[in-house]
């Protein structure tokens, strides 16, 4: 888990719940030298600023030792949301579910038939890169080089930062404000200006239909982020870990 850090907060870099936003924000209410890079970036004519992602360029930690601020998203709307992100097509929705519920590998159809592949080969390949990049990690390590908290296997929903749950953000307790909800009254909260807010990596794809049975599913995986969402009967909720609400 990544949050990124503000004077007085550690806030949660929840993909697909206005975290492009909030790290240019962030960058440009707190880190001049970052923002600088951002201004004076070479980018096409028909690229704009809030075309691109400055996630990487926030400073932040997987460490939190401050407060912790954390946005939360209706988690059907996250899921939808995360699939238009990555391009998940309704000849792939019955895979990605699958995948998510129960950890399998998830393998792209393409909309002809005769362009698809042999599985155990396509399963094959998978494995032979995550055991490569297993190794890269391995060795970094051994190097004393830095390297991400979490190994992210390739060809697993479950290890798309997009697709996590949200609760898990909770490192013992934290302030939770709804998405988008409580976005601006979330960012007054840590003390960013809001007179004008960019909308940053905002989707272009079209965003799939799915059914009551595809939401029945999904809503039972991410049970405990509901339950999460529905606590937060106000802006600021303080939360434990355990779905504990403290005073406000």
């Amino acid at each position: 888990m990544y949050y990124y850090i503000t004077p007085n907060y550690n806030v949660a870099l929840n993909a697909k719940v206005g975290s492009s936003t909030l790290a240019r924000e962030i960058i440009r209410q707190y880190y001049p030298e970052q923002n600088k890079k951002i201004i004076y970036t070479k980018t096409p004519s028909h690229v704009l600023e809030n075309d691109k992602q400055w996630h990487w360029l926030c400073p932040g930690t997987n460490d939190p030792d401050k407060p912790i601020v954390l946005f939360i998203r209706d988690p059907i709307s996250r899921f939808i949301s995360a699939c238009q992100q990555i391009g998940i097509t309704k000849y792939d929705l019955t895979n990605v579910i699958d995948s998510l519920l129960n950890d399998t590998y998830f393998i792209r159809e393409p909309k002809i038939e005769m362009l698809r592949r042999d599985r155990n080969e396509q399963i094959k390949n998978i494995d032979h890169l995550n055991i490569k990049r297993l190794e890269q990690r391995n060795d970094r390590i051994t190097e004393n080089k830095k390297v991400r908290a979490k190994f992210r296997r390739i060809g697993f929903i479950r290890d798309d930062i997009h697709f996590w749950h949200q609760y898990k953000y909770i490192n013992n307790e934290a302030y939770c404000f709804k998405f988008p909800e409580h976005f601006i009254l979330g960012l007054q909260f840590m003390g960013l200006d809001t007179e004008c807010i960019p909308m940053v990596n905002v989707a272009k794809r079209e965003k799939l239909v799915i059914s009551q049975e595809n939401i029945n599913s999904v809503s039972n995986y991410y049970k405990q982020d509901i339950e999460l969402f529905n606590l937060i009967t106000e802006p600021g909720k303080l939360i434990r870990a355990q779905g504990e609400v403290l005073c406000h």
